[in-house]
């Protein structure tokens, strides 16, 4: 290994963790800091011949020695630093068969000194596109593996090593990841998958070891620039805007229109001091607000070329952080700067690394000053609706909005990210309030929302988006502008004491924008008699906040023994000219979360995500198609068009994989056709089978169709704090 190998730097802090008395690495680890190795919590679990996903933090590491195989053999004794074992999403024990999980990591206190020879390495951003490189945990040099970095997904890098000879295989856990072209370590080797392999982000390194309330001795990696750590976002920018800018000139110019673009009048610095040895320019770094002091000196011109002129080393480094730090400290700073880069970029491979960058570090901004500028300006214009109705009818598994003024909206959606997917929701939310707005409004918020997905490359998925919510727009001029309207939900949980018509219930209600407005619990079974009149009143209270045109929601929580429980028909306000019956008067759904299995609940999710984009399967028989994880269009709702007696076996086995909404037919005294069912839903989508449903029960039907529709409308939140589905007298 000589001086001018490009990859001495990660050679040299190479760990190798060993069983004492045993020649074989088990893995490897990376020395980030000055006595401080990471690796991965599995390969610290087999040196000790514990199961891999052990979740007990380790004693003693008597049996575990790391040795750094460039620098020499010898062998060092270790202690557990920090101890993050791997879980699945849900927070449970990784197990034996999962493809994927997250943490999996583990920090080593070395106890002897490794030598000088042993130095830390930097760690630097990932990004898709480029080669990446790693080592068998023995660190020997032949056993490099070349990768091609695919994709992040929300804990792990992608990589594919198609090309290399030499594929990641067992024993590559724990190595670092290597970017050549950085320098820099960009991520840890943690699993494989044939000639897949996956590895833990090194940006997200110390938030996944904070977030789990481990202590992190020292910085994990080096610290950039003389104004003490950056923070992980400022850390992410300073890659592409190295590799985009440079010379001194190139980066002077790009701060010049990054302040203006901000509209920032930066606060006056300190006088320049030009005496020999200060390499930052004179910038008094010492000043109490040093990010104010970034600001003057990038506005002055400030940026420093190096000794000989040349923007070396010693110079334009200091200078590029002191213009990340001013872009995580200002309003869309990041998103702005990133905006800038894009423009300045000459490869396809920069401008990839660009966009990549500004979807992953900028999760609570997004936009850039000028376009947020943009947007509430436009939004301003007195003929866009409400943006809480907005919202509702764009996100059916948004952020409930509290603010009917559109700046604080559009901070509160921009923050906003779903679980699945990558487009942002405050982009959706403005499609669908531009297919609303007056059509001056609406076509300036649709250039708008085309140049922000253009930059972000979204440019496609916009077009998906953008027809959902121009077919919900039509839609609702057909059925009158009231008629989607917001409404509010009542929550009966409902037990029946066994063998009579008695029950105990508890009652919730909430307003239209969620905001709790009654509980009560009865925990003694009563007559349904009893029941119905304290439901009445409190229906006879909410309906008194109902916007004209929306219908209450009433969701009725139960067993599934009691699903075709016929709570639609129950009479709550009887009167001789008009009876008051539920299913009429409200949208009555049923709910059972018992019958939703734990394995798929983020399937439940995800399809509750996509309802506008999903798709409606009319059901005869049991469905493969149902069962389905992760599909493209993924079946949302189900329509049961079979005999009677195959009812509850097929509706389990759709609410135990997810589907958000069943319809079938509850047992009636004179058999309904089940092709009624088929009739009913053509030509529907399933975010339309509450609705559908509600209307099909104010019509008299003379085979009794509307008194013997059920639906389970199910999402995977709002269930009521003490939603317990058992007998309240045990």
């Amino acid at each position: 290994m000589g001086p001018d190998d490009p990859d001495r730097p990660v050679k040299l802090a190479h760990a190798a963790l060993h069983r004492a008395g045993e020649p074989l690495a088990f893995g490897g680890g990376v020395l980030l800091a000055p006595g401080t190795v990471l690796t991965c919590a599995h390969v610290v679990n087999q040196v000790l011949d514990r199961p891999d996903f052990a979740q007990e933090r380790p004693g003693a590491l008597d049996l575990l020695a790391v040795s750094f195989p460039a620098t020499g053999r010898r062998r060092l004794r270790a202690a557990l630093a920090a101890w993050l074992p791997a879980r699945r999403a849900d927070g449970s024990p990784a197990a034996e068969g999962d493809v994927e999980w997250s943490g999996d990591l583990a920090l080593l206190r070395l106890l002897d000194d490794p030598g000088p020879a042993a130095l830390p390495v930097g760690t630097g951003p990932c990004h898709a596109g480029r080669p990446a490189y790693a080592w068998f945990g023995s660190g020997a040099p032949s056993s490099i593996a070349a990768v091609l970095v695919q994709g992040v997904t929300e804990r792990w890098i992608v990589l594919d090593s198609t090309g290399s000879a030499q594929p990641v295989v067992g024993g590559y856990s724990g190595s670092p990841l290597w970017d050549r072209a950085q320098r820099r370590v960009v991520g840890l080797v943690v699993s494989r998958s044939g000639l897949r392999a996956f590895a833990v982000p090194a940006a997200d390194l110390r938030e996944l070891f904070e977030e789990a309330g481990e202590a992190v001795p020292g910085p994990l990696g080096v610290e950039d620039g003389a104004h003490g750590p950056m923070d992980p976002v400022a850390r992410q920018l300073l890659g592409p805007l190295r590799s985009v800018l440079t010379t001194p000139e190139a980066l002077a110019d790009l701060a010049g229109r990054f302040l203006a673009e901000l509209e920032a009048e930066p606060e006056p610095g300190p006088e320049p001091a030009t005496g020999p040895g200060d390499d930052r320019a004179g910038v008094d770094v010492g000043a109490n607000d040093a990010r104010a002091d970034d600001a003057a000196a990038i506005d002055a011109g400030a940026i420093d070329a190096g000794a000989d002129g040349s923007g070396a080393d010693a110079g334009f480094p200091a200078s590029a952080e002191r213009l990340v730090r001013l872009a995580t400290a200002r309003p869309h700073g990041a998103p702005t700067l990133l905006a800038l880069l894009a423009g300045a970029a000459r490869t396809q491979e920069q401008q990839s690394w660009i966009a990549t960058t500004a979807l992953r570090v900028c999760p609570e901004q997004f936009l850039t000053a000028a376009e947020h500028r943009e947007l509430l300006t436009l939004l301003a214009d007195g003929t866009v609706p409400d943006p809480r109705r907005c919202a509702a009818e764009a996100l059916p598994l948004g952020p409930d909005l509290e603010q009917a003024h559109w700046p604080e909206a559009v901070a509160e959606l921009e923050r906003y990210r779903p679980r699945y997917g990558r487009f942002p929701q405050l982009l959706r939310t403005v499609e669908f309030a531009a297919a609303a707005a007056g059509p001056g409004t609406a076509r300036g918020l649709g250039a708008w929302s085309e140049a922000v997905a253009k930059r972000l490359g979204l440019a496609e998925i916009l077009l998906e988006h953008r027809a959902q919510a121009r077919e919900s727009a039509e839609r609702a001029r057909e059925r009158g502008p009231q008629r989607g309207a917001p409404a509010p939900v009542v929550q009966v949980q409902l037990w029946r004491a066994t063998g009579t018509e008695h029950f105990s219930y508890a009652l919730h209600a909430a307003d239209a924008r969620g905001r709790p407005l009654h509980r009560s619990v009865r925990d003694t079974p009563v007559p349904r008699s009893r029941l119905l009149a304290e439901l009445g009143a409190l229906l006879e209270e909410v309906t008194g906040q109902v916007e004209p045109g929306a219908v209450p929601v009433v969701e009725w929580f139960v067993t599934g023994e009691e699903l075709d429980l016929a709570v639609d028909q129950w009479v709550y306000r009887p009167d001789e000219l008009f009876p008051g019956v539920l299913g009429q008067d409200f949208l009555c759904v049923m709910r059972s979360p018992e019958l939703r299995r734990a394995a798929f609940r983020p399937e439940h999710r995800y399809r509750w995500q996509v309802l506008r984009s999903g798709r409606l399967a009319l059901v005869d028989r049991q469905d493969p198609v149902v069962q389905q994880r992760g599909a493209p269009v993924p079946v949302c709702g189900v329509a049961l068009c079979c005999p009677a007696e195959e009812v509850p076996r097929l509706r389990a086995i759709a609410l135990a994989v997810g589907v958000p909404g069943v319809l079938w037919l509850r047992p009636a005294d004179h058999a309904i056709p089940p092709d009624r069912v088929r009739e009913l839903v053509h030509g529907a989508a399933p975010y339309q089978l509450p609705r559908l449903v509600y209307e099909a029960r104010l019509t008299e039907s003379p085979d009794g169709l509307h008194r013997n529709l059920a639906l389970v409308w199910d999402s995977p939140d709002g269930h009521p704090e003490t939603l317990g589905l058992g007998d309240p007298r045990d």
